[in-house]
Parts: structure tokens; C-alpha cells; sequence
């Protein structure tokens, strides 16, 4: 960790001469955080600060809005006595924030969520500034560089689909198959998505907020970390708007992939690649009250790669994001939004070896989501109702697939196909295998009632309580497809000759001796899943208490699921200086759906043969695959988390402390039972334990800008029986030879669980954040991210192991691999300013230092120094 303990020093002590620390403001109690969660209920409009990257600048919970200062003010006019221009002022702190800090809770605003430096614009890539959260190891991969999903994440050692994603009040869960696109790089099976179902660009949103740990009782449905963003409401000053661009391409960015030919021909050996991000946004009232937004924005890259009939062809990804709000917003009791988007994702791809084989893998869909508050005194009522469509599937350009010999050789000489005349070696194959079209339709309602503070003798209560409401259609439907193969070329031109036209033949030349029919299928599933979650954040003197209860049910398993929540603070001091904090909570997952619609895929086999100068007809051979999968009698996911922690202000510095161990419990397995069938158990278990230290500080100079400087580091490790960490059918007993509850790992026999996961896994993780504003009115801004990660292990199954008594074991072994550390900056330029005119350019630089970090044991790196140019056109 040398680099992040000279860059924290430096950032942390060697305070330039003249700077004068920010006024420094401790996590609150969750009783005052309450308490200003009501005080807010009915937010005001946001306004949009010329100049900066889309900031937003909602009102404190606790007072009237304030904007930040661009420069300070004297004279009778500002209050302040007049000063010389030696004396410095102090300014606002750099965040801007409605949401009050509490440990346990990350609130990244609006602008800065826009302006760090950021690949891909997603709201995975702002969590790069948090320690407590692994990212894949494959993220940011020099071979991936035309990729724009989002990185998958881990949040105390979950894997990435156990993870709860929420913006504008409607889940985003991917609750088909979330085991990863990168899966689907070829036809034939059944395609998979992230674990979102909707990329959304970070243009409109007002900010993310993640739980990791003493998570409220309102949110539920993970097992992992909850991540909350909402789309902000429009300016009611005026028309305004933006248009921004941003590029790179693999000539700007240096591939560090030693093993990587040029002109390659395989999807995760990306040699080259340009990738194109545009946005647009237009916003302002429609009356006094009503405010609408509407915005477009497009992440497009074009993938050339070679091809084995000779010919470059591209492969594409685009995400394409249409969203717009209408806002009701009054000072009156009521406040109410309208919000509707449209968020497809499309993979354009082929088989590079295959003709004709052009596919396309589609995602994402539709959402829509009407909220209203109404505050009736006492109390406020929040409703969100909600419905979203969206869908991971693949389209083929036909559903017959064929391979054909190129030549034969004949007595000494060569025959050679006048039809199959592509490939290399002997074979060329064609076609393509169908279309699979999986989708979730999800109808939410979600009520919750937020009281008021009741003070009762010493005691102060905060009371919350609600319901919600999910309804969900789940669907999968495959056309089948038919595979040609074991082609085979008769010796005689009289035989060749008799070969007549029709599938899996080349007339007067070839045929295929052997065919693979899959059935065309459909299934269907829904689900209706209810909860009813309370809490009371109770404050008695320097203790504050939050006790709260989720219980959730679902008619697919038919579990009632109760999960606590507890959280206490103490205020050692009563002066908010040094704080005690812990928590014990159970969280409950959400059931993946992908078991419910998988359907027997069998695979039916035919041969036929060339005899007496006539081919044969087709005869069935034999029947294989085929799996079903069935929820009932299973228990529902969960984790018990302990946690406690420790915040400290000091020389104008805020540090923290915090301990967390994560048990995940009843985790979905599948197992072979007596008949060969497979079925589903929960034997899967996985422990995480992780300790974290914090500090931050603003501090601001009179010549050198204003700074924020955020430092994070983890110490983790997580063990699992799955060593697969993101796909969603995890293998459990094979039923075979193999004993499954042990396995051989380091010279030694071990149960299973205690294995290392093989992903998010690193055991030490710092992250140094640093950003800066000079120049009048913050024209000119600076945003740093540095990310060290300790040494990697690979977990790699190395064959059996046979002890005494005969019995074979999985043998593992783990291969280390060095630390990686990563540097990545952002500057911002206001270039022209014309009243509320603004144009300002952007460039970023990600691994600015080059560093060649590995992401395996093998020959995977992270993407080299890579430049983004772009700019951005405010009024």
C-alpha cells in the first residue's frame, strides 16, 4: 500500500500554505437524519449552476438553500464585514448534497457523479471511489475495450446479482439470468444479462446513494449492497439544456495484452475498437408549478475484427437512454412526478468462424414510475407505483446451422468443395441457431408512511412504516434450431452425383451424416411478492436506537420471510465529535427466475449413411440433456451481517472505522439426484469479514483552489463453495465419483466452503479521491481517482485427488498474481462563458502512469494509459 500512503500524506498533511480547513460535519444520528429525511419530504425544485457538469443543488434537509459561493462576498450587502485581500475566506463545502452522511451510507451528488473520471458513465463506475466495494477482475480489461456494460461489483461478498439497483423507485434487478453478458458470446444457448436490466446513463441523476451495511427496513430483496439513485426534477428558471460528446479509441489507449495479435478474430481479444457517448437534455417549466425534462443520450462502439472467410466485419454495442420527467412542484402539501424511460442495449455480433452467423443479444426495455407525496402535518404519505418491461434475448438470422468438409483427398489427388470455399483447415461451417427471447414484466406499488418526531417524557421516536407490492411475468420462448455435421464427400463422381439438393446436403457433392434437432419451447412463470417493513429511530439522550422489521412473501416459494433490523449510535461525548456505532441486520435475497423458465432442452440426435449409391433416410439415435428446474420446497436466500464502527472529527478531519462480517445463507445450489435429474437445494453458503478505515477533509486555499480529499482502505477476505462467482447456476453435488463436500486445496483436505472465492476477492483495496476547483467562478476543475488493490488469487482446479480409501476430491490449488494500481484523472475547462452560455471542455486520462497491473495469473491485464476527449455545451 506504499502508493496510497504517500499520495494520503501528501494530500492530507502538506496543506499548502494559506489553506483553511471547511467546516467539517460529522455522520448524524440516524434520529437527526430522520428527522431531516421529514423535513425534506417535499424537496424543491434542483437548479442547474453554469459551469458545472450538470450539478444539481438541492435544498439541506435542514435549512433553506444556500447556493455555493464562486467568490467571496463583502460589504454590507453579504452581512460580512470588509475585508483586504490577504484574508482568506472559508467556503461551502465542495459536496453538494441534499442527503445527510451516516456510516454505512455513501451519498455520491449529482455533480460529482458526472465529473470523476469515469469509463464507462455508469453508476458501477462512481463506486470505484469506495474501498468497500471488488469490482470483476475482468473490468477494465485491456482485451474489453470496445465493451459499455456496466463492471459487476461486489458488496460484502456478494456476488453482483445479489445486489439490489433502484432509480426513480423502480427496481432495475435483472431477475432472468444476471450471470454475466460476457457469457453470451455465441448462439445456442440461452443468453444472459447483467444485473441490471437497464443501463442508465448518469446525465439526469441527481445523485447515487449505497448502503452497504444497517441498511433501513424499507428496502429489501438482496443479500448484498443496495444501490439508490434518483432521476432529478427539472429547472423552473428558465429553458435550459445541455449537449455533450465523448470519445476513444484504441489508438489513444495503450493495449497491454502481450498475447493479442492484431486484426484478431475473437470477441475478448478486442485489438480495436472506438466508442462514441452523446447526450442531449432540454429542460424548464411548463407553468408555475409543473416542470418537465426530457433528455436522449447514446453509448455506441463499433468492434472490426477479422473473419475466416476473409473479410473484416464489425461487431456493435449500443445503449441508447430516452428519459423524461414531468415534476409537479408547489409549496403547497403535495408534491408529484411523472417519470418515463425507454432503455434498449443491443450487441450486434457473429461467430468469426461461421458464415452467415449474425446475431444480435438485446436488452433492457421500458420503465415507468408515477410518485406523489402529499404531507398531511403529522405526517407524510409517499406513494410510487411503477411498472417495467425489459427482456435479455438473442435473434439469429435463421435457425440451421451446417458444417462442410473444404476438400478430400481421393486417391492421391484433391477434391475440393466448389460451395465451401471459406475457413481454414478442412472444415467450413455456416448458419446460425435461432431466436431466444426471455422477459420480466414488474408492476410495483410501494406506500410508506413517515411520521413526525413524538417525544414522549426522555424518549424521541421516529416512526416509519409502509408496504410493498410486486407482481411479475417472466417469460422464455426458444424457435429451436437444427445442427448439420459430420459432413462426408463419396469417393466417385457417380456418387457424388446422386446426392440430391435439400437440408444438410450439397447437391451432387457432400452431405452430413449426422444432425441435432432441439425442439422449439416456451415457458412462462410469475410471482407475487408482498413486504411490510417498520422502524423506529429512537433517541434517548446521547443514545439513538433504530429497531426496525422487514417481512416479506412470495406465492413462487410460499416463504414468509421476517428480517430484522438494528442499529445504535452513541454520541460518546454529546458533542458530535466522537460517535459508537453497530448494527445487526438479516437481509433476504430475491428468487432468480432463470430456474423457473428453464425448460427441457433436449437434444435429439439422427444419423443417416451413403450405401448402395443412395443416401439413407434420417434414424433417430438417441435423445440427450435435458434439465427442469423447480423452486418449490426451497428456503429463500439470506445474510446476517454484524457490524460496529467508530467516527471521529479531529484537526478538522473526519475519520472512520468499521468492522462487518456477512454470512449468506441457503444459497441456490443444483444437484444430481437418484435418476440423473437435476435439482435445486440450499447447501450454498458463502463468509465475508471486512474492516475499513476512512478519512476525508475539504480544505480551501486563497491562490491554490478549493480541494476534497477522500481516502478509503479495506482489509477483506471471502470464502465460498461456489467457485463460480458470477454465474447464477452454481453447481452443487454432480452426483458422480467425486466426493463433494471436500475438496483438496494447499496440500490438504478441506471443506468445500472454505475455499477462497475466485472473484472480488482482493484483500487489501485502497482508494485516494481527490478534487479541486481554481479559477474564478470554479471555471477550471480537477477530479483524481486512484485505486490500489493488493495482490490477486486465482482459484484453478487442478484435477483430482484419491486418499486412502480411494475416494476422489476436486483438487484446487491458488495462483497469486501482483497488486494493480490505477490512476485515473478528469480535468473540466469553461472555455466560453456567455451569461448563462457555457461551453467547456473535457479530458480525461484512465491508468494515467501506464501502470501494467494483471487481472489473473495468466496474461490478463487492465486497459493502459486510454484518453477521452469531449465537451459539453450548457445554456
Amino acid at each position: 500500500m506504499r502508493h496510497m500512503a504517500t499520495l494520503a500524506l501528501c494530500a492530507l498533511l502538506a496543506m499548502p500554505e494559506g489553506a483553511v480547513a471547511a467546516p467539517t460535519t460529522m455522520p448524524a444520528t440516524p434520529a437527526q437524519a430522520e428527522s431531516a429525511g421529514k423535513a425534506a419530504k417535499t424537496p424543491s425544485a434542483n437548479a442547474t449552476r453554469p459551469g458545472t457538469a450538470n450539478a444539481t443543488l438541492p435544498a439541506p434537509a435542514s435549512g433553506p438553500a444556500t447556493a455555493p459561493a464562486s467568490a467571496p462576498t463583502t460589504g454590507a450587502a453579504s452581512g460580512m464585514p470588509s475585508t483586504s485581500e490577504s484574508e482568506v475566506y472559508r467556503l461551502d463545502p465542495l459536496r453538494v448534497s441534499g442527503e445527510t452522511q451516516q456510516m454505512g451510507k455513501t451519498v455520491i451528488d449529482g455533480e460529482k457523479l458526472n465529473s470523476l473520471p469515469s469509463p464507462g458513465r455508469t453508476i458501477n463506475d462512481a463506486l470505484r471511489t469506495r474501498s468497500d466495494v471488488q469490482f470483476d477482475e475482468g473490468a477494465y480489461s485491456s482485451t474489453q475495450g470496445g465493451e459499455i456494460r456496466p463492471p459487476r461489483v461486489s458488496i460484502a461478498g456478494s456476488r453482483p446479482y445479489e445486489n439490489s439497483y433502484v432509480i426513480g423507485g423502480i427496481s432495475t434487478a435483472n431477475r432472468i439470468d444476471a450471470s454475466g453478458e460476457d457469457r453470451s458470446t455465441t448462439d445456442g444457448t440461452a443468453p444472459t444479462g447483467e444485473a441490471q436490466s437497464f443501463y442508465i446513463d448518469t446525465d439526469l441523476l441527481d445523485g447515487v446513494t449505497l448502503f452497504n451495511n444497517n441498511i433501513p427496513a424499507e428496502y429489501g430483496g438482496f443479500t448484498g449492497g443496495m444501490v439508490k439513485a434518483d432521476i432529478r426534477d427539472p429547472r423552473m428558471d428558465g429553458v435550459h439544456g445541455f449537449l455533450k460528446y465523448r470519445h476513444t479509441r484504441d489508438n489513444w489507449a495503450h493495449i497491454t495484452a502481450p498475447d493479442m495479435p492484431s486484426g484478431t478474430t475473437k470477441v475478448d481479444k478486442q485489438d480495436r475498437f472506438q466508442r462514441h457517448d452523446g447526450s442531449v437534455a432540454v429542460e424548464g417549466p411548463l407553468s408555475e408549478r409543473l416542470g418537465v425534462i426530457l433528455n436522449y443520450s447514446v453509448k455506441h462502439s463499433v468492434i472490426p475484427m477479422e473473419t475466416a472467410w476473409g473479410s473484416p466485419k464489425d461487431q456493435y454495442r449500443t445503449n441508447e437512454n430516452f428519459i423524461s420527467k414531468l415534476a409537479f412542484m408547489d409549496d403547497g402539501p403535495f408534491k408529484g412526478s411523472f417519470t418515463l424511460g425507454y432503455a434498449p442495449y443491443q450487441r450486434e455480433m457473429y461467430i468469426s468462424s461461421r458464415l452467415d452467423s449474425d446475431f444480435s443479444v438485446d436488452g433492457g426495455g421500458f420503465f415507468t414510475a408515477l410518485d406523489g407525496t402529499y404531507d398531511f402535518g403529522p405526517v407524510a404519505w409517499k406513494n410510487t407505483l411503477g411498472f417495467s418491461r425489459s427482456e435479455v434475448s438473442r435473434y439469429g438470422t435463421g435457425d440451421v446451422t451446417s458444417t462442410w468438409l473444404r476438400y478430400k483427398t481421393i486417391g492421391g489427388s484433391r477434391f475440393d468443395s466448389a460451395y465451401a470455399t471459406w475457413g481454414s483447415g478442412t472444415t467450413a461451417s455456416e448458419g446460425s441457431m435461432g431466436d431466444y427471447e426471455q422477459s420480466q414484466d414488474e408492476t410495483t406499488w410501494k406506500s410508506i408512511l413517515d411520521f413526525d418526531p413524538v417525544h414522549t417524557g426522555i424518549l424521541s421516536h421516529v416512526f416509519q412504516t409502509g408496504i410493498e407490492v410486486l407482481h411479475m411475468d417472466a417469460a422464455a420462448e426458444s424457435t429451436g434450431y437444427t445442427t448439420y455435421y459430420s459432413p462426408s464427400i463419396p469417393n466417385s463422381q457417380a456418387d457424388r452425383d446422386k446426392i440430391p439438393a435439400g437440408p444438410g446436403n450439397i447437391e451432387g457433392e457432400q452431405f452430413a451424416q449426422n444432425k441435432t434437432v432441439q425442439d422449439a419451447y416456451s415457458r412462462s412463470a410469475s410471482v407475487n411478492s408482498y413486504a411490510w417493513f417498520g422502524q423506529d429511530t429512537i433517541e434517548i439522550g446521547r443514545l439513538t436506537l433504530r429497531p426496525g422489521l422487514r417481512v416479506s412473501h412470495d406465492d413462487l416459494t410460499g416463504n414468509i420471510d421476517p428480517a430484522w433490523r438494528f442499529m445504535a449510535d452513541l454520541d460518546v461525548f454529546d458533542d458530535d465529535v466522537v460517535h459508537l456505532i453497530g448494527g445487526a441486520n438479516r437481509y433476504y435475497g430475491s428468487q432468480m427466475l432463470a430456474y423457473a423458465l428453464r425448460k427441457n432442452t433436449e437434444m435429439h440426435r439422427y444419423k443417416r449413411s451413403f450405401s448402395g449409391g443412395k443416401l439413407g433416410d434420417w434414424v433417430y439415435d438417441k435423445t440427450t440433456g435435458g434439465k427442469n428446474y423447480n423452486l418449490d420446497e426451497l428456503d429463500t436466500p439470506y445474510a446476517d451481517e454484524l457490524m460496529g464502527g467508530i467516527t471521529l472529527k479531529a484537526l478538522d478531519t473526519r475519520f472512520g472505522m468499521r468492522a462487518e462480517s456477512r454470512k449468506h445463507r441457503d444459497q441456490l445450489r443444483t444437484a444430481l439426484d437418484a435418476n440423473g435429474d437435476t435439482t435445486l437445494n440450499n447447501s450454498g453458503k458463502t463468509d465475508y469479514w471486512g474492516v475499513t478505515w476512512t478519512v476525508e477533509r475539504d480544505f480551501n486555499t486563497e491562490h491554490m483552489g478549493d480541494h476534497t480529499v477522500e481516502l478509503g482502505i479495506t482489509r477483506s477476505n471471502t470464502k465460498s463453495d461456489g467457485t463460480d462467482f458470477d454465474s447464477s447456476f452454481l453447481n452443487g453435488d454432480t452426483g458422480s465419483v467425486i466426493e463433494w463436500e471436500k475438496v483438496y486445496f494447499e496440500g490438504s483436505l478441506m471443506p468445500r466452503s472454505n475455499l477462497p472465492a475466485s472473484n472480488y476477492n482482493r484483500p487489501w483495496v485502497g482508494t485516494l479521491t481527490h478534487t479541486a476547483r481554481f479559477m474564478d467562478d470554479d471555471a477550471l476543475r480537477w477530479f483524481n481517482v486512484l485505486r490500489n488493490k493488493g495482490p490477486g488469487t486465482d482459484l484453478v482446479r487442478t484435477g483430482t485427488f484419491t486418499d486412502t480409501d480411494g475416494l476422489r476430491y476436486d483438487a484446487y490449488e491458488a495462483r497469486t498474481f501482483s497488486d494493480s494500481v490505477t490512476v485515473d484523472t478528469a480535468v473540466e475547462w469553461d472555455a466560453l462563458r456567455h451569461e448563462d452560455h457555457v461551453l467547456t471542455l473535457t479530458m480525461e486520462v484512465s491508468n494515467l502512469f501506464d501502470q501494467k497491473s494483471n487481472v489473473d495469473s495468466s496474461t490478463g491485464y487492465v486497459m493502459g494509459r486510454q484518453y477521452y476527449a469531449g465537451f459539453k455545451y450548457t445554456f
